[in-house]
């Protein structure tokens, strides 16, 4: 599959092209290096903006897994079955986007912070990333729809 959409690819950032071989390509590895380079990402955040906590580097490690797993491997809404619609109106349990985001409460245990300190710290943090990946996915879908013209 890789070489079948290696054309369409071309000329994305790296990052992209990563997001798209592990969420449309189902590629592993492209998975693996992807969340190393969302760490680093998250990391110069981090140093940029001067973060403070005593498990800095396993919550940066923790946000680059969960964020490309959401994006990757998207929780599909199980009220509209994925589609955005019930019935002919919006999902209203998932926006009608056709997706379950990840609960604030499942996010906080996954990196290791108690809810209150993923409220007060994390959670802009953690959409600002889980933003970012969503971004590259975003390119590539136009990269694509372009390609396709």
């Amino acid at each position: 599959q890789k070489t079948e959409i290696a054309g369409l690819l071309a000329g994305l950032d790296e990052r992209a092209t990563l997001l798209a071989y592990a969420k449309y390509a189902d590629d592993a590895r492209s998975e693996s290096l992807l969340i190393a380079k969302i760490k680093h990402w998250v990391l110069d955040r981090a140093i940029a903006e001067a973060w403070e906590c005593s498990a800095l580097q396993s919550v940066v490690i923790n946000i680059a897994s969960l964020v490309v797993f959401e994006v990757v491997r998207p929780n599909v809404c199980q009220h509209c079955d994925g589609n955005r619609y019930v019935r002919f109106k919006p999902c209203e349990v998932c926006d009608a986007t056709g997706v379950r985001r990840l609960s604030g409460r499942t996010i906080a245990a996954a990196l290791g912070v108690p809810d209150s300190t993923y409220r007060l710290h994390w959670r802009g943090r953690y959409g600002d990333a889980y933003r970012f990946v969503l971004s590259l996915d975003d390119e590539v879908k136009i990269r694509v729809s372009i390609n396709n013209k």
